[in-house]
């Protein structure tokens, strides 16, 4: 009888990890469909990456949501402005 349970566990947990695969894959492409759809709505250039950009709008939202609620809110040109100079700073750091 217990060999049979282990045999379930096993099982389970063979079943757990494709699930996981199949649901981190779908998840994937998930993230490219909405990259492309950010692209074809003009959110992100056509060159853009968003892979690359996703982080980076990770990183800046807690920043851009305490500012909305103590300060003031910023302005696409004073963001697009300020991103473009640290850009600049660190393209030609490297």
């Amino acid at each position: 009888m217990a060999a049979g349970l282990g045999q379930l566990a096993d099982g389970l947990a063979a079943l757990f990890d494709a699930h996981e695969a199949v649901a981190g894959r779908a998840t994937e492409l998930q993230r490219q469909a909405e990259g492309e759809r950010c692209k074809a709505e003009g959110q992100l250039h056509p060159d853009a990456d968003p892979a690359a950009a996703a982080p980076v709008l990770f990183a800046l939202m807690p920043g851009l949501i305490i500012n909305h609620h103590q300060i003031t809110d910023i302005t696409l040109k004073e963001l697009t402005a300020g991103l473009t100079a640290l850009g600049t700073t660190l393209t030609s750091m490297e």
